[in-house]
């Protein structure tokens, strides 16, 4: 839990000092979920400082850990979008999709709406970088419809969202809802930086 809010304060490497203290070989009973968010987290905070061989590391640990404890097909759907978040940073679009499709439905079974949209906006952007611009134009509707059955705050989803509708918009031609997306993104940025 120190990791976690070392981690959400951007202190990654005082994160990665408590949270590399927590894992452990296995959880110790069905409730016990700290492990996976170890290196779930581990695996956000390298990428956040950019060492992406070290975040899939952490990520590639959760699929393989013996865990079985409740909400497992959920850290395994959240490894699979880490695993494919980080091929989409190196540019390598076509082999994270396959990922994000593997665990969309498992987020979305789950009934983790929020998470089910970061997937979408994340297999938007892999399809906008494929220039496949009828893909994106659903990926950009998918994420609303999630968002819109999540009763908490999504600010931070659709911090994601408008730069894609922005750049999506900008490749169609049409420049009036860019600018609108392009506004929208950093008044989104804004917001995001004073919660």
């Amino acid at each position: 839990t120190i990791g976690d809010a070392y981690y959400r304060f951007r202190d990654y490497d005082r994160a990665i000092f408590c949270l590399r203290k927590a894992v452990r070989e296995r959880s110790l009973n069905f409730y016990d979920r700290s492990n996976l968010r170890a290196r779930d987290v581990l695996g956000a905070s390298y990428r956040a400082l950019g060492n992406l061989d070290e975040s899939d590391y952490w990520y590639r640990s959760m699929l393989e850990s013996p865990d079985s404890v409740k909400y497992r097909p959920m850290y395994d759907c959240i490894a699979l979008a880490g695993l494919a978040r980080n091929l989409s940073m190196r540019g390598d679009y076509a082999a994270a999709l396959p990922l994000f499709r593997q665990a969309l439905p498992v987020a979305v079974a789950e009934g983790d709406n929020t998470f089910a949209s970061g997937i979408t906006v994340g297999m938007g952007e892999a399809y906008l970088a494929l220039d496949d611009l009828d893909s994106t134009r659903l990926m950009i509707d998918s994420p609303r419809v999630f968002m819109n059955r999540w009763a908490y705050s999504t600010t931070h989803r659709y911090r994601n969202l408008y730069p894609l509708m922005s750049t999506y918009y900008a490749a169609r031609g049409n420049q009036a809802p860019a600018r609108t997306y392009l506004a929208s993104s950093l008044h989104s940025a804004g917001n995001c930086e004073k919660e």
